[in-house]
This record gives C-alpha cells, sequence and structure tokens, in this order.
C-alpha cells in the first residue's frame, strides 16, 4: 500500500514538475506563441475601432491571415519576446512592431507608434 501511494506521489510531481517547464517554452523565433504573460496570441482578433471592420486570424504553425474590411491579407509570423514580425503574402520586407496578450484583449503598435486594440473572437 505504502508502494503505490509513493508512485502515485511520484507521478504527480513528475506531471507537475513538467507543466511547470512546459509553461515556461515558447517565445523565441517561432510562430504559435505565447508572450510573456503566457496568455497565447493563437486565434482570432477583432478589432474595436471601425466596427470591427479588421481581424487578425493568428494560426499555432506560424502563419495567419488579416482581413481588411473584406481585403484578405494572408501572411506568416514570427514572435520573439514582445517582438512580433509579421510578412504579408507578396512582400519582401516584415512589418515589425511590438505586441501585448492580456487576457482578451491583444493591443499592436501600428505604424504611428499607436496602439490599436483588438478583442479576442
Amino acid at each position: 500500500m505504502k508502494t503505490k501511494k509513493s508512485i502515485i506521489i511520484t507521478a504527480s510531481a513528475l506531471i507537475g514538475a513538467c507543466s511547470i517547464l512546459g509553461a515556461c517554452g515558447g517565445g523565441g523565433n517561432s510562430g504559435g506563441g505565447n508572450n510573456r504573460d503566457g496568455n497565447s496570441l493563437v486565434g482570432d482578433w477583432v478589432s474595436q475601432e471601425y466596427n470591427g471592420a479588421f481581424v487578425y486570424t493568428f494560426k499555432d504553425n506560424g502563419s495567419g491571415n488579416y482581413d481588411a474590411a473584406g481585403v484578405a491579407m494572408p501572411f506568416t509570423y514570427t514572435i520573439d519576446g514582445d517582438k512580433l514580425s509579421i510578412l504579408y503574402e507578396g512582400d519582401t520586407d516584415p512589418f515589425e512592431t511590438t505586441y501585448k496578450v492580456s487576457g482578451n484583449t491583444l493591443t499592436i503598435k501600428d505604424s504611428f507608434d499607436a496602439d490599436v486594440v483588438y478583442n479576442k473572437k
């Protein structure tokens, strides 16, 4: 009985340690990412302005789409800390900016260094 209990406690501790170590990963130069808060960028994000006419979709494989009022703009993206690099299809230079995910809110700096806020769909 003691051995079975020891095995269960040890297994629980290992699972907990793996979960904690796994949560610390992410970031880096990869697509699909979590930011420093551990909140995922992956998903659909609708702009708070312009009646939600602008929607970012970030997939966990590093690809995505920006729907700009009905105009589809496919892209690939990478994350490095709080830096977001988006390369739109057909472009040669990526759009590089900072971003922050806080709960269901995504804030991205636009090309004029102004905050643009999106809500998770």
